[in-house]
């Protein structure tokens, strides 16, 4: 079948006149300019399969419109010097330095930059736990900051999702995280679940009862955290 030509677009008292579609793409990356294909999560692949860039739709935050098409980075590195550029040099910017607890340091690292300076980041690394005297390895999710000028615009979220997107691609059921109590909401509704009783956690001085709240989040449908006393067998993260 021939092609159907252009289109004629009319308005009352105005006549037709030709016109063309155009293609019309969703999010940046999406059009011929880009050199993949769309993965999950509207991640970008190369052909080799590489994700090079990924854009989260996020869901609206306390009635504000998150960034529907924020730009989130896989990170070389995140250490003092990124906390610190995104935080400006706050000397405890998670607020959990008074619990005295050692923490893991974060094995995968998300972020989003804003005219070149890292404006948000969240990380993290595959923890070993034990649920009931059953183990089995959860992604620890860690280090969520963004910037204070930032805040209100669903960043928390875009890093939050797409670095629980990545665990669920390397096979991981479960998410597991703690925080402060007046963080509860904030994760709540990103989909996360309060876990109750308490968690046991490794310190270099022995096992401890973790002082944080901890939620857990399903990372694949139909997964549902276990029942039966939780240890973490390793640092908290």
């Amino acid at each position: 079948m021939g092609s159907a030509g252009p289109r004629r677009h009319c308005r009352p008292g105005r006549g037709c006149r030709a016109r063309r579609d155009r293609p019309r793409h969703a999010l940046p990356g999406t059009g011929p300019r880009g050199a993949g294909t769309r993965g999950p999560a509207g991640r970008e692949h190369s052909a080799g399969g590489k994700v090079q860039e990924s854009f989260v739709r996020a869901r609206k935050l306390d009635g504000i419109p998150a960034c529907s098409a924020a730009p989130v980075t896989e990170l070389p590195r995140y250490a003092d010097a990124e906390r610190d550029e995104i935080s400006g040099g706050e000397p405890d910017p998670a607020g959990v330095a008074g619990t005295g607890l050692t923490w893991r340091s974060k094995e995968k690292h998300f972020g989003i930059r804003t005219r070149g300076r890292l404006v948000a980041h969240a990380g993290f690394v595959v923890v070993p736990v034990s649920v009931g005297g059953t183990r089995l390895q959860v992604a620890g999710l860690g280090g969520v900051l963004v910037a204070p000028d930032q805040r209100g615009r669903g960043l928390a979220q875009l890093v939050v999702t797409t670095a629980m997107e990545h665990a669920r691609e390397v096979g991981l059921q479960l998410g597991l995280l703690f925080c402060r109590p007046d963080r509860l909401p904030l994760y709540q509704r990103m989909g996360w679940s309060p876990l109750e009783g308490d968690v046991r956690v490794e310190q270099p001085t022995g096992t401890v009862t973790m002082p944080l709240r901890s939620m857990w989040t399903p990372l694949h449908d139909g997964a549902r955290w276990p029942s039966g006393p939780v240890h973490v067998l390793s640092l908290p993260m």
